[in-house]
């Protein structure tokens, strides 16, 4: 005889479920054995193996006869099984409303008797346990796979040493020298179907926090394009909120006195930037200014024919084009402009 045990509920009476014997908690109801499971939820990703199965019960032992299989998703419109390689505890940010499907971590639920594959699974992670007539268990490949022969995702700022690829291994992720880490799981595993699971965790040295906060100017040199400019002293990039155009690159001509540039690419080429209906002024949002204290240079009507972005108002998003005065576009840019804003003195410097 096969039964399950609720580990936090009485058993008191059982049902015969198609070759199945199910064992219902107090109360004799199917309802009360799903009880386990917490509704119209979801673990996404962490994805072990997905299949259409019988019911409940059947997706609890084809995950229990998987050593990687942690918990279950249970689509119980269409009898979808989704076996998961992790749980919603450790990963709360991926366990999502989803009015289709039913959670279960397989831990809450263990076999006292019956099929050995089910009571105690002996067999490496990667192979899945059968209990055949008459024999011992046997451990037999669950998929072709069995090694991952991909790499491990890549994590900026980090190192990780592939010490094995076999089904089942683990290898950790380590953060260069000068990161800092954040995130609850610095692993990834090689899975069955040849992958390797995706590691929670963050390596920042500063810059991509300076970059995701607009207010942070990075004093970092780039490359920028020279064809028309008068300032060549310290360099500074941060966020401009805006795409096209998502970084800001600026060059001191005095704290007071700068040019300014845009890029879509943080290691790539700073474009110059125009103005549609004037020479500049409204790009003084871009650094905290406003175009009351902009003072823009007056030799925009010597700006050459070149690509850069443009845009016409103030909060419009930008666009990249020609450019120039001195070009058939109405773009016009100068060599300088002053927003009243003292830089670094008025800003916060990473």
């Amino acid at each position: 005889m096969m039964k399950i045990v609720d580990k936090s509920m009485a058993l008191t009476s059982i049902f015969l479920v198609g070759v199945f014997l199910l064992v219902v908690p107090t109360g004799g109801s199917l309802v009360k054995f799903y009880s386990k499971f917490t509704l119209s939820k979801r673990l996404v990703g962490h994805t072990l193996y997905n299949m259409t199965v019988r019911g409940p019960q059947h997706c609890i032992e084809e995950c229990v006869t998987r050593k990687l299989c942690e918990s279950i998703n249970f689509n119980k419109y269409l009898h979808l099984c989704e076996l998961r390689t992790s749980t919603a505890g450790r990963f709360p940010g991926e366990y999502v409303d989803d009015p289709n499907y039913d959670y279960l971590d397989i831990s809450a639920i263990s076999y006292s008797s019956g099929d050995s594959c089910l009571t105690s699974n002996n067999c490496d992670p990667g192979k899945l346990c059968v209990n055949l007539h008459n024999t011992n268990p046997v451990c037999i490949p669950d998929i072709s796979h069995d090694t991952c022969t991909a790499e491990p995702p890549t994590i900026r700022g980090t190192a990780i040493n592939v010490t094995d690829r076999v089904v089942g291994s683990v290898l950790t992720y380590e953060c260069l020298p000068g990161y800092n880490a954040t995130g609850d799981n610095p692993n990834t595993t090689c899975r069955i179907d040849g992958s390797w699971s995706k590691a929670n965790l963050t390596c920042d040295n500063g810059i991509d926090s300076c970059l995701a906060d607009p207010n942070c100017f990075l004093p970092k040199d780039f490359t920028f394009d020279d064809s028309y400019n008068a300032c060549y002293g310290d360099m500074y990039i941060k966020n401009s909120t805006y795409n096209p155009g998502k970084y800001v690159g600026i060059i001191l001509c005095s704290p007071t006195r700068y040019h300014l540039f845009l890029s879509d690419d943080f290691y790539g080429m700073f474009y110059n930037i125009a103005d549609g209906s004037g020479s500049g002024d409204d790009h003084c949002e871009l650094i905290g200014g406003t175009t009351s204290t902009a003072l823009e240079s007056p030799d925009y009507d010597q700006s050459p024919d070149i690509q850069g972005y443009y845009r016409q108002e103030m909060n419009e998003p930008f666009n990249f084009g020609d450019i120039g005065y001195l070009g058939p576009s109405y773009n016009w840019f100068g060599t300088w402009i002053e927003c009243g804003v003292t830089i670094p003195d008025d800003v916060y410097v990473h």
